[in-house]
């Protein structure tokens, strides 16, 4: 709830600032027009990020044949060329009371050339000055040596493994074999048995206990006579490491100090490209549960799982390429 009022407030200064005078406070900067919608975004809320070159921003979107107005709060990822959307919400246009409010859940969209994200992502870099900040970064980024060949190599270009173990150790704990680390973050493997998931863009951690099935979830559906694959749901408990005490679901699953565990009931699916795409799940109120109704609100242990599914068959390349081996095999089968 602490961290739902200050959004709840954010919102309500930007609808203020909409509807205080006949035109836009001076705060809104415009940046797109066509026939459809014209598009402002926020200068008093925009702020950037140069260490994982990442803009964050209010965007104010006015479509006149609608008689409606949007507001959306989402993140540029200008290495990756994505943004990635957290709150959508719509107005009348000329004021008036929310008539509806979404979260996104951190979904990630494409910018497609000669589209208003384009021209989002090149105003908002001119606006935050990034490729100065840029500049900065790189010449006050700390160097290593490599004592094989006596080079030295930016620290951004450490081994994964190192990058993954800078963010663990002091939060959780160290892992020995490590998945792809992209935008969204990504997942690893401990000693003592616990695959731990990092999700970068809300910077949280959870971990789950090892079991092989993660690798295998691909093959994991029944064929049905029309050719038709129906993937089979995944039942696991996943623990938020430090989770928020006063999170929209603070009453799935149980709570050990800080640290909550979440009965997960994932649904998934497979794109064209054999890649897992968009996945559902559900929970329940207690880590025994006979059935799994419970909604989750919280975006974010969505994004969790998400990253767990979508980053373990890299994993297990990484298991593999290590030729790590625990003396008693953990595997659902």
């Amino acid at each position: 709830m602490k961290k739902i009022l200050p959004l709840i407030l954010l919102i309500f200064l930007l609808i203020t600032s909409l509807c205080s005078a006949k035109e836009l406070d001076k705060r809104w900067y415009w940046f797109f027009s066509n026939s459809e919608v014209t598009e402002y975004v926020d200068t008093e809320t925009l702020t950037y990020d140069a260490s994982n070159d990442i803009a964050d921003c209010w965007i104010l979107q006015n479509i006149p044949n609608e008689q409606k107005k949007r507001l959306m709060h989402m993140k540029i990822h200008f290495k990756t060329n994505k943004v990635q959307i957290f709150e959508i919400a719509l107005y009348p246009i000329r004021g008036g009371f929310e008539i509806s409010h979404d979260n996104a859940m951190g979904e990630f969209i494409t910018i497609i050339p000669s589209t208003d994200y384009e021209t989002l992502k090149k105003v908002a870099a001119g606006l935050v000055d990034r490729d100065n900040k840029l500049k900065n970064k790189e010449n006050n980024s700390p160097k290593y040596i490599d004592d094989s060949n006596k080079i030295v190599i930016p620290s951004n270009e450490k081994n994964l493994l190192e990058q993954a173990n800078q963010i663990l150790i002091k939060r959780y704990k160290p892992v020995i074999a490590i998945s792809k680390f992209d935008e969204n973050g990504f997942v690893g493997l401990t000693s003592d048995k616990e695959i731990i998931i990092y999700n970068k863009p809300n910077d949280m951690i959870a971990s789950v206990p090892y079991t092989t099935e993660y690798f295998y979830l691909k093959n994991n559906y029944e064929m049905y006579s029309n050719g038709s694959k129906s993937y089979d749901p995944v039942i696991f408990t996943m623990t938020v490491i430090n989770d928020d005490k006063d999170s929209v679901d603070e009453n799935l699953g149980k709570w050990h100090g800080n640290n909550h565990l979440i009965p997960m009931y994932v649904l998934y699916d497979l794109d064209s490209n054999n890649n897992i795409k968009a996945i559902q799940a559900y929970s329940a109120n207690n880590l025994n549960p006979s059935h799994y109704h419970e909604t989750i609100n919280n975006g974010t242990y969505v994004l969790l799982a998400k990253t767990l599914f979508t980053h373990a068959d890299s994993l297990n390349k990484d298991i593999e390429l290590r030729k790590i081996k625990f003396q008693k095999p953990l595997n659902n089968y």
